[in-house]
């Protein structure tokens, strides 16, 4: 029986004891997203538990990772073609029971996905972001399970990047440069190495060329999307 909550829960509690974990309210966003500060202490297994546990998600039936860009997507030249796409993605997703991961951040091809899974009956978009690399980090680490305002207004500051507001659930991973979070992020999703998989790529640079060396290595389908 699936008991959600940290107080009914001694495991749950226990993994959860001095880690940064809560619930982010962003502007004109009516529910929660909520996250979880992880390091390599917390073996992928336990994260899995948590995220089904103690966050109450349903266990996937296969997993869609989405990479690439996290510039703005400028060289797209049909913005409303890639979105009706990444919508028939989501809705596939939501169909299928799958988990969907991206990089967590409202920019680029991350932004693009958050904006496409916009709806009352939708598939888990599961952010993994560099936590030393978001705005308002400060503001979070005190966070033992208290909900938090993010602001999005404005720009971030210079090398820092803001957090996507669609996300359903978002896993910050200690590091302080972009790329840190690749290894946990494979990790977790090697996981569900039983399950139907497929890498989405959008865009990018040497990040993304490191996940699709992964995933390639780990003979997952990858599916580049390009647009003239």
């Amino acid at each position: 029986r699936r008991v959600h909550g940290e107080a009914h829960n001694p495991q749950i509690h226990n993994l959860l004891r001095g880690r940064c974990h809560g619930s982010l309210i962003f502007d004109k966003v009516s529910k929660p997203v909520k996250f979880l500060a992880v390091n390599e202490s917390i073996p992928p297994n336990q994260v899995y538990y948590l995220m089904t546990e103690y966050w109450g998600m349903n266990p996937p039936k296969s997993i869609i990772s989405v990479t690439g860009s996290a510039a703005p997507l400028t060289d797209v030249s049909d913005m409303d073609v890639l979105h009706s796409y990444l919508v028939g993605i989501m809705k596939l997703a939501a169909k299928n029971g799958a988990w969907v991961f991206t990089g967590g951040t409202h920019s680029g091809v991350m932004e693009a996905v958050g904006e496409a899974a916009v709806s009352d009956n939708r598939a888990p978009l599961v952010g993994v972001a560099v936590f030393g690399k978001m705005r308002h980090n400060d503001k979070l680490k005190p966070a033992e399970g208290e909900a938090v305002y993010y602001s999005i207004k404005g720009k971030p500051p210079a090398g820092l990047s803001q957090l996507n507001p669609n996300s359903s659930h978002i896993l910050l991973v200690e590091g302080d440069r972009w790329g840190d979070e690749v290894e946990f992020r494979n990790h977790l999703e090697q996981l569900f190495s039983h399950l139907p998989q497929i890498l989405l790529v959008v865009g990018g640079g040497p990040v993304t060329t490191n996940v699709i060396l992964l995933k390639v290595r780990e003979k997952i389908p990858i599916l580049i999307v390009g647009f003239a």
